[in-house]
């Protein structure tokens, strides 16, 4: 059974809108109604930084479902399937830069919080009320000098794909939407 806040959820997949790509300064823990499809997991890995960085470790926990399911979508497009593998060593390089301490303390939040079946159903809806990437290429993914036409594919059908991502990912209840 589907609980009526994923319902509000299918609304957002019936238009796949582009809304524009905001900027943040580096460490800034933005809410997350401000965030927008154009954002790619490389973004959403700076404010997880910033997050943790601030010992915001709840929010950041929400920007790691955002990240997630934006690069396994991604994945989808590329050829290559390592592609994603390279790409989540960027996440390593932003909280490289932070204190051991806060590091482990938000990933001890995320892995209670991703047992938690309220918390789950929480990030599900705003995960798929964003909708998957508004941005035809992850550019972050192509291979240092190559070609984007030769290293991606078309996503032939977006919607049934971003479906199967959040809830292959994220475990997201998805029938129904």
């Amino acid at each position: 059974m589907i609980k009526p806040v994923l319902l509000c959820a299918a609304a957002a997949l019936v238009s796949l809108s582009v809304l524009p790509r905001p900027a943040w300064a580096a460490g800034e823990c933005p809410a997350t109604d401000t965030l927008t499809n154009q954002m790619t997991p490389p973004d959403f890995y700076k404010l997880l930084a910033g997050c943790i960085d601030a010992e915001k470790y709840e929010e950041a926990t929400v920007f790691y479902a955002y990240s997630d399911a934006y690069l396994q979508y991604d994945a989808e497009k590329m050829i290559d399937p390592k592609a994603a593998s390279r790409a989540s060593s960027l996440l390593s390089n932003d909280l490289a830069k932070i204190k051991k301490e806060k590091v482990k303390a938000y990933g001890s939040l995320l892995t209670d919080r991703m047992r938690s079946y309220d918390w789950m159903q929480k990030v599900c809806s705003l995960v798929i009320d964003l909708g998957p990437p508004g941005y035809a290429v992850p550019l972050y993914m192509i291979s240092k000098g190559g070609d984007p036409a030769a290293e991606t594919q078309p996503i032939v059908t977006p919607k049934l794909t971003w479906l199967n991502v959040v809830r292959r990912r994220l475990k997201c209840p998805t029938d129904g939407l």
